[in-house]
């Protein structure tokens, strides 16, 4: 065979003829290879006579412009490139470049139409999902799909000859990054120390929601024994999806759960959770659970819950909300962990803005409702079911249902005039299967104007007549009502409020402070209830706190304080803010002839420095109880992301005394730490919770170690995510299936803008 050499300088205007001469009929994505030219160079090239094969060497380089497929590059030391086949054979430093991968190899074979290839000893490094991948053998079947004989995947970046932070290793990888990623004989390598071993592992190779298991939960409880949970997602479609939680506890055994969610758009969204377990224990005398006399003995165990919100537009709305369990110690037991009360609480508490009931409760509330809004109008309407979650605590009757409340609220200026007609206008039909029942309507009309008293007083007076009416009624063969069936009441209501409003700034020099604003509210009251019939109210049906009007002539007084604080920042800008309110206020009631004065309430809130909100309310007692309630709350944030925040409330006739705490320390840019502290201090066992737990996120992975101590129980639970391997959608314990940080820090108080 009769061939001729060509060197660099006269090789690049030749190899651009030749090589689009010779390429297969067809490249990338169907475009024709005399569209997608190649430009071949090297410090030394041979070619055959009939043009069949060309060997280059020496700094070898094949490049594709990329006009109109994308940009794609070839270097390596040598190359023996058949142009029948469309082959390229390579040796020596083999690289491939694209905008979306890289690859480096000691050798491999190429196909340049469709861009197949195999590789040798390769890296393989995904820029775009920042993955790595080593392998003794890689093909490249397509654009971004491999498969890997002996490889190593990770998301970490790790320097030379060191081994990355973790890392998965197969004796087989199957990549898809448009599907999925599947691994046989894999093991889990904390730096190159093999820690977990999986038979097969698969997850999505796509940085969007996809359809594959999560990382599991491992814990120890003395309660439960050993338990790991195994979550698995399911896309549905792009606005929803499942998420189940297979799992067991070694102590109670299986155990299941699921999570659906389905948003439509951001006021449109549903979401529905619900856990069970078959539990091979049971509350006994000598293993009671809380220490309640309260003896659990069934095995099937559940706890349903979700909400649900919809928009029609037009400010029509309609609200779910669905919480059922199957005893009341289910949400005590199951607290902590990626199933429990409280990640359910925060989730929902995050996506609708309102939380479940407490879990302590021993009953739980189910309720849908729908309203409608205008300018000066509110109708809504409202079904509420009560689950009972401890029905032998009262045997003889059952819980009330509300079926339903009906509301209608309004308020309309009369013909022009300074006079307005407002309404309150409420329905309720309470139900229940064992007991007494009622149907209720409650209308309350108002009219309210302006008194003109003089020019720097504000005032104005309202009253209206009340008029309810009963309608009771026996349900089963246990309810007892002796009082009249359809009873009836009318009041008598009225306030004058008088008030104004003193203002000035005051000049200081506190750094970049330069002048506080001080508001001064101060304002006098009188209120006037009169019942009709007064006596007759111990005959009327009592379900909620409509159906008790408490008779009253009040004299009122009260003081608010508003401050705001100002100055110049560093660029010359003017800049204010809310620093906060304190507030006085007091009645006297001429109807209470021994104890007149109403308790004293102050109500002290400030924003001393950015991101620091402290809260202190208290009520004082003139007649010798003294302090009778006060609540201290605190909250702080930073944008390091520390967060702390303390609830200390006291309420002396409501026998309500606790200390909660809470705070998140950043130790370092990579390791955080989180305490919660919840105690009782009216127990003698005081301390009711205690959690402490560990946060590490390097960057490419996450782990948190969690330690709960309770009452009854001890747990250690282990969390870990692995970053860019699914952990957009949920991939170990993110707060969200959409990605976002990690690991989520303490609600954050919006702070005012203005009085």
């Amino acid at each position: 065979m009769n061939v001729s050499c060509v060197t660099k300088k006269n090789i690049a205007a030749l190899c651009c003829v030749l090589v689009s001469a010779v390429t297969p009929s067809y490249g990338l994505a169907g475009e024709k290879a005399d569209e997608v030219p190649w430009k071949v160079s090297a410090e030394k090239m041979t070619r055959s006579v009939d043009n069949q094969e060309v060997i280059a060497e020496g700094d070898v380089e094949i490049i594709r412009t990329g006009t109109p497929a994308k940009p794609v590059a070839i270097y390596a030391d040598w190359i023996r490139y058949d142009m029948d086949k469309g082959m390229v054979y390579a040796r020596g430093n083999v690289k491939m470049r694209s905008p979306g991968e890289e690859a480096d190899a000691e050798r491999g074979t190429i196909v340049l139409g469709d861009e197949t290839a195999t590789l040798f000893n390769a890296e393989i490094y995904m820029k775009q999902q920042n993955l790595h991948f080593k392998a003794e053998e890689a093909q490249k079947n397509g654009e971004m799909s491999y498969w890997f004989k002996n490889g190593i995947f990770t998301t970490c970046d790790s320097e030379a000859d060191t081994a990355p932070v973790w890392s998965l290793e197969a004796k087989e990888i199957d990549i898809d990054i448009d599907g999925f990623i599947w691994m046989k004989h894999s093991f889990l390598n904390i730096k190159d120390v093999p820690v977990l071993y999986l038979p097969i592992m698969g997850f999505p190779g796509r940085m969007a929601r996809q359809t594959g298991f999560l990382f599991p939960e491992m814990s120890n409880s003395t309660l439960s024994g050993l338990g790991v949970v195994t979550p698995f997602f399911v896309n549905l479609s792009p606005s929803s999806d499942v998420t189940l939680y297979p799992g067991v506890m070694s102590k109670r055994g299986l155990l299941g759960g699921a999570e659906f969610r389905y948003v439509n758009a951001e006021n449109s969204k549903f979401t529905a959770i619900g856990t069970y377990i078959n539990d091979r224990t049971d509350d006994t005398a000598d293993d009671d659970y809380k220490d309640d006399g309260y003896f659990r003995t069934q095995q099937d165990r559940y706890w349903l819950r979700g909400k649900a919100d919809h928009d029609f537009g037009q400010n029509l709305i309609a609200r779910l909300d669905i919480d059922t369990a199957s005893d009341r110690n289910y949400l005590l037991e199951f607290e902590n962990g990626i199933t429990g009360f409280d990640a359910s609480n925060d989730s929902l508490l995050a996506d609708y803005n309102r939380g479940l009931m407490d879990g302590t409760s021993g009953w739980r509330q189910s309720s849908g409702q729908i309203s409608k809004s205008w300018a000066a109008a509110f109708v809504g309407g409202e079904v509420m079911l009560v689950d009972d979650l401890d029905p032998g605590l009262t045997p003889t009757t059952s819980m009330v249902h509300s079926l339903p409340n009906l509301v209608s609220q309004g308020n309309l200026e009369l013909w022009e005039t300074a006079v307005n007609f407002n309404w309150d206008a409420d329905y309720a039909n309470y139900y229940r299967e064992e007991g007494v029942g009622t149907q209720r309507v409650d209308l309350r009309p108002r009219l309210d104007a302006p008194l003109a008293l003089a020019d720097w007083l504000e005032a104005s007076v309202s009253g209206g007549l009340d008029q309810t009416f009963w309608s009771v009624e026996e349900q089963g063969s246990t309810a007892s009502w002796t009082e009249d069936s359809s009873p009836s009441r009318s009041s008598w209501s009225g306030k004058v409020d008088i008030g104004t409003s003193l203002q000035r700034d005051f000049g200081v020099n506190m750094g970049k402070t330069k002048f506080l604003n001080h508001l001064l509210r101060p304002e006098l009251t009188y209120t006037y209830v009169d019942v009709i019939d007064a006596d007759d109210q111990a005959a009327l049906p009592d379900f909620d706190e409509r159906d008790r009007i408490t008779e009253s002539s009040v004299v009122g007084y009260g003081f608010a304080n508003h401050f705001r604080v100002g100055g110049i920042d560093e660029d010359g800008k003017g800049w204010s803010r809310y620093f906060g309110q304190f507030k006085i206020d007091q009645g006297y009631d001429f109807r209470q002839k021994e104890t007149p004065f109403t308790d004293m309430a102050f109500d002290l809130d400030i924003y001393p420095i950015e991101g620091l909100r402290l809260n202190y309310t208290t009520k004082w007692n003139m007649y010798g109880a003294g302090i009778v309630s006060y609540a201290l709350l605190s909250r702080y944030t930073n944008k390091r992301g520390d967060s702390a925040g303390v609830d200390y409330i006291y309420d002396k006739f409501g026998e309500i005394h606790t200390l909660n705490a809470e705070a998140q320390v950043r130790i370092s840019r990579t390791l955080a730490g989180r305490v919660e502290f919840k105690q009782s201090l009216g127990e003698e066992d005081s301390a009711v919770t205690q959690q402490v737990a560990l946060l590490y996120q390097p960057g490419c992975w996450g782990m948190k170690l969690e330690y709960s101590d309770t009452q009854d129980d001890q747990r250690v639970a282990l969390m870990v995510s692995l970053m860019g391997a699914g952990q957009s959608y949920g991939f170990g314990y993110g707060s969200s299936h959409e990605g976002g940080e990690l690991f989520s820090t303490m609600d954050t108080l919006e702070l005012e803008n203005g009085y």
